[in-house]
């Protein structure tokens, strides 16, 4: 029986984001996914691999909260708004999607984080 929810799979494919499981999450990146974002008055560009290699060594803080604020789906092109608060920071990502005979692909991610006074959101990476 085909499912009811016709938004369901790009729903499982945001679960994905919104804790990242980094065992399931790329496979719901398209190859030529790349994100764009502001945080730290750095601008970040980068492919998926690398935006990959990031959410590995990024370990969340306790109570942080993250949830979709909106969807949009129009054929087989979605878009998603992410919102994820931790550490007096807000965190707002942009995600585009397109259906693929595989299934929902994301395209690209666009966010800026906002910081409150005197919070600090950045964390220490180790490179390998």
């Amino acid at each position: 029986m085909k499912d009811l929810d016709p938004d369901h799979d790009l729903n499982i494919v945001l679960q994905l984001f919104l804790a990242p499981d980094l065992q399931r999450l790329p496979d719901a990146l398209d190859r030529d996914f790349v994100i764009f974002g502001l945080e730290d008055g750095l601008f970040i560009h980068a492919n998926a691999e690398t935006f990959l290699f990031f959410l590995r060594q990024m370990r969340p803080e306790p109570g942080r909260r993250s949830e979709i604020a909106w969807t949009h789906r129009r054929g087989r092109l979605a878009t998603a708004c992410l919102v994820q608060t931790e550490a007096g920071a807000e965190r707002t990502t942009y995600l585009t999607f397109i259906e693929t005979e595989t299934g929902w692909q994301a395209m690209t991610a666009t966010f800026a984080v906002v910081e409150q006074q005197g919070a600090r959101v950045a964390r220490p990476v180790t490179l390998q």
